[in-house]
């Protein structure tokens, strides 16, 4: 064997998912391996560190679920019950995180999804790539203003840690003009301390 094949036999496949873009860290692709998402030439594989040559056929997909997280499967189950159609719809999707939400809304029939999240690199790659997803990282949901928008929003979604929808959703009817839309309540950052 050449140094330049021992070179490439050392790329870890962890590394290899987040330097070509697969996957948007090698933490983050160091999951889906090991849950089991990433296949080499047909072969499900659970090693993140383990060697390739980068010339294998390598599949990511999450087995047995419609959506990149939990979220969309709530959001679809709420849709559902509440009879909500979003076709053609301009929607907000505030505390987009991995993209549950996003990813359900695309798929019953979103126009656009502007994917709202205060943090920054977590918005699954294939809602990252697709040109329907507005991509707005590291930004406040109580910091949206019209202006960031190029057409109105028909729709919103909120799923928001460490604040309170209370103190969001004022801002955002005032922003939009009585907007609809649906929440996730999180107990533990509604109630006061001494309620928990």
């Amino acid at each position: 064997m050449s140094t330049k094949d021992k070179k490439t036999a050392r790329l870890r496949l962890d590394r290899f998912l987040a330097g070509s873009g697969i996957s948007p860290s090698p933490e983050k692709a160091k999951s889906k391996i090991i849950a089991g998402w990433v296949r080499i030439n047909g072969e499900t594989v659970r090693d993140p560190a383990r060697n390739i040559t980068g010339t294998e056929k390598i599949e990511v997909e999450r087995p047995g679920g419609l959506y990149v997280s939990r979220g969309g499967e709530k959001l679809d189950r709420a849709l559902e019950l509440f009879g909500i159609k979003l076709d053609g719809l301009i929607v907000l999707d505030l505390g987009a995180s991995t993209g549950g939400f996003t990813d359900c809304m695309l798929k019953r029939g979103a126009a656009k999804v502007y994917a709202v999240d205060v943090g920054y690199n977590q918005l699954d790659y294939s809602l990252r790539t697709d040109r329907r997803v507005v991509v707005m990282e590291k930004t406040h949901a109580r910091d949206i203003r019209p202006e960031m928008f190029s057409e109105g929003i028909n729709f919103f979604t909120a799923d928001l840690s460490f604040i309170s929808i209370l103190k969001v959703l004022p801002e955002l009817y005032e922003t939009f003009n009585c907007i609809e839309g649906v929440v996730l309540i999180k107990p533990q950052f509604e109630a006061e301390p001494d309620q928990h």
